[in-house]
């Protein structure tokens, strides 16, 4: 996703985040490289799905301060409608234990762009709205995409996670 200051500090792909968790679990995997840690941070996944659940789940987990969940798409609907029939894939709302866990979770949020200082992010624009960060207490996790997905727009298997 190309969005000005994608590639500032404190802004991470959703893959890297939970691949890190999953190495920082699990013994027999390299744990050298430096943790992404949530904890007593203000959290912001963009992005939904299972992926972003999974992020959620691991903020909840690593003690984050607050945890927001902005998606893209509209909020869908209870059930499913006309033009949605069985057999394709239910476009329905759902929610996972995750969600149960807590956090603010809303629809219909398009990101513009993220402001930065230092190389920190700052602040970060979505639609017409604009919320300053503290950067020393926020951590944003990028989703839906990782490296690889940025730069050629497929899915590749990443071992162990």
């Amino acid at each position: 996703m190309n969005i000005p200051g994608r590639d500032l500090e404190g802004i991470h792909f959703a893959m890297e985040y939970l691949t890190q968790q999953n190495v920082f679990n699990d013994p027999e995997l390299d744990s050298n490289k430096k943790q992404i840690l949530a904890n007593g941070k203000n959290v912001i996944i963009i992005g939904g799905g299972d992926t972003g659940s999974d992020c959620l789940g691991t903020a909840h987990r690593q003690k984050a301060k607050n945890v927001y969940q902005f998606e893209l798409l509209p909020k869908p609907p209870k059930q499913r409608s006309n033009d949605n029939p069985w057999p394709q894939w239910p476009k329905i709302f759902t929610s996972s234990g995750s969600h149960d866990e807590g956090g603010v979770r809303e629809f219909g949020i398009s990101t513009k762009k993220f402001n930065g200082k230092d190389g920190k992010l700052v602040s970060w624009h979505q639609d017409a709205s604009y919320w300053p960060l503290t950067p020393s207490k926020t951590v944003t996790v990028w989703l839906a995409i990782d490296d690889a997905d940025e730069k050629n727009g497929a899915m590749k298997f990443i071992p162990r996670s």
